[in-house]
């Protein structure tokens, strides 16, 4: 995703806090009116903060989904260490076993908790990510307008910016989004549906309407804010999220992904050589043949190989990394691009329009995958 989910400071290329305004504004000083969003910030928040929320919570639901149901497996599994307890400890185990099952699979299937939660979640990620893509849209989009703000002639050129044609820009994007969220991420997740990727109107060729009548000054920093606040920054990002962090407490899909593996293959490898002793102690008789220990092992180990591979289904830490790996790769070659020598004014704003493509259509494979994912043993 374009947003961090988890980090504040990958939401500064918005100006979400003081110090992101007062260094946008010093870098920046004739186009900080429209870098400079507050009220796409205040929406923004309010969707942002129920999105980590309902994430966490979902995810929540998911993991215990997937525990409560490791553990009646492995207890009914193990029946046949405790089956000669004296009563009533075999039916209360028994019971628990069934129990612990019957609450994972209402929590994976039939909780409607869990499903809305998702739901939520999904659907205020959507909506943070499109007022981002509206807000960097403006820079590909309304060109026309934003150098008409920097007149020097007209004083109130940039308050006329920002209180009337962004502000009926933005009411008519709020009319379209804020209360059709649901219809929009099924849009969105709907293969055969089109995706609307421009939320401006945007007219045939923007940059020749203007580009001889600005001065190469408001040129320049166009460019360059255009290429730190968006093109770095989701370079950054998405270096960020393909990091190897040691503590799996981060969520790093890197760390993630390995752990898992790693988990994964050491309870397939003990089904095998567990298997392959009982294979060679049957025919000669060994003693711990004979005990239910090493049979109850290899069934623990292939349930929580079950379990993990589970886990996986439902934090898709492999599919993040593949589509992280594959966004910045495009950034990348974007960004080449856009500090080439021969790179003029028209072939920026082209790779502008390239770079809006890239991002929604990641945001698209984002809400896709995390749509699919399922914590069902």
């Amino acid at each position: 995703m374009a947003a961090s989910e988890d980090n504040k400071v990958f939401n500064s290329d918005i100006l979400r806090s003081e110090s992101d305004r007062k260094r946008a504004k010093k870098k920046y000083s004739r186009l900080f009116h429209v870098l400079n969003h507050k009220e796409l910030g205040l929406l923004f928040d309010e969707h942002d903060e129920p999105a980590n929320k309902a994430k966490k919570q979902a995810r929540r639901r998911g993991l215990l989904s997937i525990l409560f149901g490791t553990l009646a497996l492995l207890i009914a599994a193990g029946e046949p260490l405790y089956h000669h307890l004296l009563s009533p400890w075999p039916q209360v185990l028994g019971t628990t076993a069934g129990a612990l099952g019957v609450v994972s699979v209402a929590i994976a299937m039939g909780g409607v908790l869990f499903r809305t939660k998702k739901r939520s979640w999904l659907q205020d990620r959507l909506m943070t990510e499109r007022l981002r893509q509206f807000h960097f849209q403006t820079f590909v989009c309304r060109i026309p307008e934003i150098f008409a703000s920097l007149d020097a002639w007209n004083p109130s050129a940039a308050a006329e910016y920002e209180e009337r044609e962004r502000e009926v820009w933005f009411d008519e994007f709020r009319d379209r989004y804020e209360n059709d969220l649901p219809a929009r991420l099924t849009a969105m997740l709907d293969d055969e549906a089109l995706p609307e990727i421009w939320l401006h109107e945007c007219g045939p060729r923007p940059w020749e309407q203007t580009a001889d009548d600005s001065s190469t000054e408001d040129v320049n920093q166009l460019f360059k804010a255009y290429r730190l606040l968006r093109v770095e920054h989701q370079l950054q990002y998405a270096n960020w999220q393909l990091r190897f962090d040691a503590s799996i407490k981060s969520g790093a899909p890197r760390r993630l992904n390995a752990v898992l593996y790693k988990s994964g293959f050491a309870c397939v490898l003990g089904v095998l050589v567990l298997h392959m002793v009982i294979a060679v102690g049957v025919p000669l008789d060994l003693p711990i043949v004979q005990t239910p220990w090493l049979h109850v092992a290899a069934l623990w180990c292939a349930i929580s190989a079950l379990a993990i591979r589970t886990l996986s289904e439902g934090l898709k830490p492999a599919e993040e990394i593949e589509r992280y790996r594959s966004y910045r790769a495009s950034i990348q070659d974007i960004a080449r691009r856009f500090d080439a020598p021969e790179s003029g004014p028209a072939e920026k704003h082209a790779l502008m329009i390239e770079m809006e493509r890239v991002s929604f259509e990641e945001m698209r494979a984002f809400l896709r995958t995390m749509n699919d994912a399922s914590f069902v043993m």
